[in-house]
């Protein structure tokens, strides 16, 4: 039999925590933001959400600007902190904003029992096309922008390569890979099995550790953050809602990439670390000098690999004159994220204005 002192530990642990969570969801309800919310099907029958935030221009009929996520994060990522989001800047700058949510994220729609089977190749294969058609459809431009955080801007580098450019207009990424090179991220078995066997009680947890680790400011080598650089409107209880784990899938996947530095997907046909210096979108990079997974000297080598000009790159860092030593995490919504991140995104998308064709779809839309 179990000892009582144990039982009674357990039960106590499991109070906190259900209290914690309590807490949380109290304080941080997760009230949507966007404007609209429109759920996307695929072609294989999932519903993927995307967040529309219309642009706060005076008469403006805004460009269409596609947000991607990172890999544990959602689109979220784009709203915080509510004076100071990025999709804020964007939205008064007139651009018309569509914050994706993946498969892999929680509010995703699945065909039954689906979820846990959740891959990046789906979303890359199956998700962004069908995001980029339906934006196209109900704004009636034919190309568009792209914003990518982490794995949000990896995917534009997929995109482009497997799919080609010509629905894009011009991209800015923030912190993302262009390889893993250098990089000799371990394997974690155990987080592994967690995924595995347990996902649900691990998305429990990890969603509470979020506002924990903001709370005692940790320092983590899979999060890189720089806590003195986070907006002071951020409040770490804000993580609570902004976290998503992905299924095992998709962070096997994830971690493949890391661990071996091949850069496999479109079903393993294509390793995209080797084909990103055939990118002909206009990029611009923002990147943290010293961020662990998107390394300085990885980032430099595909700028210089570029053999177009359309492109720019900015490290964020006291050593080039800015605030802070941007970390990966904080590119999102720094200190001084309107001047030192949003700034330089806006005059990079109005430099490359997207295509506007009309359609009847899009007129219905846009009532």
């Amino acid at each position: 039999m179990i000892p009582l002192a144990i039982l009674a530990a357990l039960f106590a642990l499991i109070s906190l925590l259900a209290g914690l969570w309590a807490l949380f969801v109290y304080r941080h309800p997760g009230k949507p933001r966007a404007d609209e919310v429109h759920f996307i099907a695929t072609e294989d029958g999932w519903r993927i959400a995307a967040h529309r935030y219309r642009p706060k221009a005076s008469g403006a009929h805004g460009e269409p600007v596609l947000l991607c996520h990172g890999i544990f994060a959602n689109h979220r990522n784009f709203e915080a902190p509510p004076g100071g989001a990025i999709v804020g800047s964007l939205t008064e700058a007139g651009y018309d904003c569509w914050a994706l949510d993946y498969r892999i994220c929680r509010s995703a729609q699945a065909p039954a029992g689906e979820w846990f089977e959740a891959t990046l190749d789906d979303v890359l294969l199956k998700d962004l096309p069908a995001a980029i058609q339906h934006i196209q459809e109900r704004t009636g431009f034919s190309r568009i922008h792209w914003v990518g955080h982490s794995l949000g801007g990896m995917l534009f580098f997929a995109y482009e390569t497997v799919c080609g450019a010509e629905a894009i207009a011009s991209a800015a990424v923030l912190g993302a890979p262009p390889s893993f090179e250098g990089v000799h991220m371990p394997r974690r078995r155990l987080l592994g099995l967690l995924f595995y066997y347990v996902p649900s009680a691990l998305s429990f947890l990890v969603r509470l550790a979020a506002p924990i680790a903001g709370f005692m400011r940790l320092r983590l080598r899979l999060v890189p953050i720089n806590w003195a650089n986070v907006h002071p409107d951020v409040s770490p209880g804000a993580f609570f809602n902004l976290v998503d784990v992905a299924p095992y899938p998709a962070a096997r996947e994830a971690e493949e990439w890391a661990v071996t530095g091949q850069w496999l997907m479109n079903n393993g046909r294509t390793d995209v670390a080797v084909e990103t210096n055939k990118l002909r979108t206009p990029l611009l990079g923002l990147y943290a000098a010293y961020d662990p997974l998107a390394r300085r000297d990885n980032v430099t080598r595909l700028f210089n690999s570029l053999s177009h000009d359309d492109k720019k790159l900015i490290v964020l860092s006291t050593e080039f004159g800015y605030s802070a030593d941007y970390k990966h995490v904080d590119l999102a919504f720094a200190r001084h994220g309107r001047e030192e991140v949003h700034r330089p995104i806006v005059e990079w998308l109005r430099a490359y204005p997207a295509t506007e064709v009309e359609t009847a779809a899009s007129l219905a839309g846009s009532e």
